[in-house]
This record gives structure tokens, sequence and C-alpha cells, in this order.
């Protein structure tokens, strides 16, 4: 399912890529057209501009990313469709917000969140969070695997779903140099 929902973006990307609204709705009448109707995919799709600054994203029905800023304060880039597959009549908008040099963008699965330690309580995004902004001095690479780290500690590595970070910062001048890019696990 997963391999279909990325040969459909990858084929359709460059035909569209100045209409991310129009790539999605393709790719999701692509995945209606090939799934059961009982499948459907979150998904977070990000075209960013190293020039300007500007990032460009639809959020289909994904945890909403979190932009940790340089100066400190928190963004989450909320959903602006829903999931993709379930429905086909479907629409996505897409949102844009500017970055600046050393701002944090990190996605994640909900495997981050919902991690449970021997008392049941989840991880969540407050402790994500916080784990984030203590380590964000780090570059992104070590930042991601400190971030894993910190929710398998959590949980005494029993993790009940699957656990994926993307962690990126942005802009010429960022503490740790130019735009980086890093996840785990590796080839997420």
């Amino acid at each position: 399912m997963m391999a279909g929902l990325q040969a459909s973006l990858r084929s359709l990307y460059t035909e569209t890529v100045d209409d991310l609204g129009r790539l999605l709705r393709s790719v999701n009448r692509l995945f209606c057209d090939s799934t059961a109707t009982q499948h459907y995919a979150s998904l977070f799709l990000a075209d960013y501009d190293d020039t300007t600054g500007r990032l460009r994203y639809a959020n289909c029905g994904h945890l909403p990313p979190l932009f940790l800023r340089a100066d400190g304060t928190v963004e989450r880039l909320t959903p602006t469709a829903t999931v993709l597959g379930m429905f086909e009549e479907w629409d996505c908008s897409v949102s844009e917000t500017r970055l600046a040099p050393g701002d944090t963008l990190l996605l994640f699965t909900d495997g981050a969140t919902e991690a449970r330690n021997a008392q049941g309580e989840e991880f969540g995004e407050g402790r994500l969070l916080d784990a984030l902004s203590c380590r964000n001095n780090l570059p992104v690479s070590p930042l991601v695997w400190e971030l894993q780290w910190a929710i398998r500690s959590f949980s005494g590595n029993r993790l009940h779903d699957d656990l994926t970070l993307v962690a990126a910062r942005f802009g010429r001048g960022c503490p740790h140099g130019s735009s980086r890019v890093a996840e785990f696990p590796p080839g997420a």
C-alpha cells in the first residue's frame, strides 16, 4: 500500500510541483482506485525553498509536526485535509510558513507519542516537545537519535507501534551548518 502511494507521488510530482493540492487530489484518486475501501494513509508533504525560507505543506490527517523556532516558540503544522484514500470526493488545502535560521522541524509517527511506560502512561507530545527543547542544541542526526533513545527509555523499549522521527534544521547560518535532515530509522 505504501509503495503504491510513494510511486504515485513520485510519478505525479514533477507535473504538479507548483500545485500541491492538485498533486494530492490526483494521488488520492489513484489511492482510492487501487486499495480496498478500509485502507487509508496519513501523509505530510512539504516543499521547502531554501532561498526564500518558504515551506509549503499539506498535512493529510498526520500528527501535526512540531516546529521549534530558534526563539523557543512552538508551532504545530495542523492538518489541512483528512487522510488519503478514504473518500473519492476529497480536497486538500496547502498552508505555508516562513522559516528562519535555526528553526527545527520534527515529524513523528504516533509510535513516538503513544509509547507507554510500565504504568501505562503515554510518552505524549508534551514529553516529546520537552525532549526536543532540551536537546535542540545538538546537530540534527544526534538530536534524532537522542529523541528515539528518550522514547525507548521511557517505554522500557516496549514499543507497540512504529517509531519514526524526521528532523530538519533550516537556513544558512544555522548553528550547525546549512539545512540538514536526519531520520530514525535510517531511510524512513
